[in-house]
């Protein structure tokens, strides 16, 4: 698989206005904001998993990398190329200062990285600021603007893991590999975290240790 990161800003995306791949109907409202230079057609960023696992060679990020801030610190810059990290939840705070225990509406967004306790904090720590860019995949419209990053890795995940006594190292959300996947460790409220190459911000604070 080729990301071609050096060659991003040499793209011309998108090179068509509509996903070659889906149809309307299924996921209205999704930007074509990739495309594959094997297959020579155009589509979203949820068509483009389908390419990726082809090894085909795709352009895409031209809207991400382009305003993508830089990694806060060493750990950031680890995080972004894949170490895994740990992360204890009991430490855990939202932006707004809420811990990220005390509210089942907390998650981690696997797009940028940042944990809110809410949709709210979202929109109001990462996506506002343009912290958060998972968004540039959407038609902005009344339908999208409810969107908030992909906050699929959730507290009632890691809760439900810790209940059921999954074995170590096993998955704890539906979050795509290619974002972020969360997995179990040996230890109680305490858990790992990989990076995806599909990057769309950075973490608003670095919890992982």
């Amino acid at each position: 698989m080729k990301k071609k990161l050096q060659n991003l800003f040499k793209a011309s995306l998108p090179k068509s206005t509509t996903c070659a791949v889906h149809f309307e109907s299924q996921l209205p409202h999704l930007r074509p904001l990739e495309y594959c230079n094997s297959c020579k057609i155009s589509f979203c960023y949820s068509c483009g998993n389908k390419h990726f696992d082809k090894y085909c060679n795709v352009e895409w990020g031209l809207e991400v990398f382009t305003f993508l801030e830089s990694p806060r610190n060493e750990k950031n810059e680890k995080f972004n190329k894949g170490v895994p990290f740990g992360v204890d939840i009991t430490k855990l705070k939202c932006p707004c200062g809420t811990p990220f225990l005390s509210k089942n509406t907390s998650a981690i967004c696997s797009a940028c990285g940042t944990a809110t306790c809410s949709a709210e904090c979202h929109e109001k720590y990462a996506q506002k600021d343009r912290k958060c860019l998972f968004i540039n995949n959407f038609t902005p419209n009344s339908e999208t603007a409810t969107i908030q990053g992909l906050r699929l890795i959730k507290v009632t995940d890691f809760i439900n893991a810790m209940k059921f006594n999954l074995p170590v190292f096993s998955p704890t959300s539906l979050s795509n590999s290619k974002f972020m996947k969360a997995l179990t460790s040996p230890f109680p409220f305490y858990f790992i975290l990989q990076r995806g190459f599909r990057q769309y911000g950075q973490p608003h604070v670095i919890y992982f240790e």
